[in-house]
């Protein structure tokens, strides 16, 4: 048999031409290639969120899932404390319990990494939310005030004003029951409740026909 009638059978064992052969120990992987825009629009990314944690900004942020909403929102509600603001002052609105849960924790967290952290550990937290580039950038009263930062944050009355929309409506309604025309001392009810309600409400009308 002739080395010609090697590769007319078919034989990929006979042809020893490694593509034919399918074999991942002699198949050549793909050439990885490096897309140079991925780590611009990431370096452009990181240049906006630095812009949106500043607090002398007023900012409007719309991003997609997972770009880092909570984050910047976290890292600028520290900052407001830490340049002195009132943990009165602040308030965050969320659409759902979830995500004024994560954010609370993310904050205090934060907080208590900062004032736990020491040395460089405690420059690099710093730096990076402060949005500079040194440490030699950040103001003394910031540098005051960091070991306070937990304890203030635990010791605000009510904790953060970190909530949904709903329940900050709610707690207006609350204080000002006579200019939005409710009885006093009114009671929302949970969807379940509403539900129940509902029911027995047509139960009883359906009865009573």
């Amino acid at each position: 048999m002739t080395a010609d009638d090697h590769k007319m059978t078919g034989d990929p064992k006979m042809t020893g031409d490694p593509k034919m052969t399918g074999d991942p120990k002699t198949t050549a992987p793909p050439m990885a290639t490096e897309n140079p825009m991925q780590g611009q629009e990431f370096a452009a990314a990181v240049r906006n969120q630095a812009k949106a944690q500043d607090t002398q900004r007023s900012v409007w942020v719309a991003a997609s899932a997972g770009a880092g909403k909570t984050r910047v929102l976290t890292a600028r509600i520290l900052r407001l404390l830490l340049e002195g603001a009132p943990t009165a002052s602040i308030l965050a609105l969320t659409y759902t319990r979830a995500a004024a849960k994560e954010m609370t924790e993310r904050v205090i967290s934060l907080a208590r990494d900062l004032s736990l952290a020491q040395g460089q550990a405690r420059s690099d937290l710093l730096i990076s939310l402060m949005g500079v580039q040194t440490p030699e950038a950040i103001v003394g009263e910031v540098w005051d005030r960091i070991d306070g930062l937990y304890e203030q944050i635990l010791d605000a009355p009510g904790g953060l004003a970190i909530q949904t929309i709903h329940s900050f409506c709610q707690s207006l309604l609350g204080r000002f029951p006579f200019e939005a025309g409710l009885a006093p001392g009114f009671a929302a009810i949970e969807e379940a409740a509403r539900r129940d309600l509902l029911a027995q409400v047509c139960a009883q009308t359906l009865a009573a026909h």
